[in-house]
């Protein structure tokens, strides 16, 4: 699958709202004719107080492509992130791209897709492209640490009641009020998808580089080759 061509885009904020602690879901408007690649991000071009520009990655996080409309999940970690955050509707800032070669590929295999906290970003635009243009199995495993971090949990559940192909496990590591949500890490649920042929699996992964590479070991060691494998990885 070739890449598409990179270019600059004005975005405008439309809307923005809570999605956990230090975590938004933002809307912006961008060309009607913005196509992308699941998986793909944008790199926005961000001013500091002292005129310094500086640049963050963020994956799309449009479930679907709405003509003219583009969606991230940010978490603010830091003053670039926390430019957006300050971001009024109507405000516009400047990106670039799509970049990325974190896509599905057009294999018939199994989807397995593994992540934590906001790595669920591009996955929200992934998931719903294969369901909507395959009858592929596919499994979401999200792990989060607590249980007011879960992101886009009522879209995961709609998605399963409207896909018979598709299942969502939901792991949270230090649950403090429900108890009886699955406790535990996304290692813990994968193990249960190990235990058969996994030759016709694909597995995607996305969050920070401990877990990416601890679930990798563990796939490696049921005999998951490395071209079974993809994955992004977040700082």
């Amino acid at each position: 699958m070739s890449l598409l061509e990179e270019k600059q885009h004005n975005l405008e904020l439309l809307s923005s709202y809570k999605l956990g602690e230090n975590i938004r879901n933002f809307v912006f408007s961008i060309e009607k004719d913005f196509k992308f690649l699941p998986g793909q991000f944008l790199i926005f071009k961000l001013k500091l107080k002292n005129n310094e520009e500086i640049s963050r990655s963020y994956s799309i996080a449009s479930p679907h492509l709405k003509a003219g409309e583009i969606e991230f999940c940010i978490k603010k970690v830091n003053e670039g992130s926390g430019l957006i955050f300050d971001l009024k509707k109507g405000d516009k800032i400047t990106a670039t791209g799509p970049f990325g070669k974190f896509i599905v590929s057009k294999s018939d295999s199994e989807k397995i897709f593994i992540t934590v906290g906001t790595g669920v970003a591009p996955f929200r635009a992934m998931i719903p492209d294969i369901l909507n243009k395959t009858k592929q199995k596919v499994t979401l495993i999200a792990g989060f640490r607590f249980e007011r971090l879960t992101l886009y949990s009522d879209e995961w559940r709609t998605l399963e009641s409207e896909f018979e192909n598709f299942k969502y496990f939901e792991v949270i590591s230090k649950p403090e009020k429900n108890k009886t949500k699955q406790k535990g890490h996304v290692q813990d649920i994968l193990k249960n998808f190990l235990k058969e042929d996994n030759s016709k699996k694909e597995f995607y992964l996305c969050g920070v580089g401990e877990m990416i590479k601890s679930v990798s070991k563990l796939l490696k060691q049921q005999g998951v080759l490395d071209n079974q494998i993809f994955f992004e990885r977040y700082s």
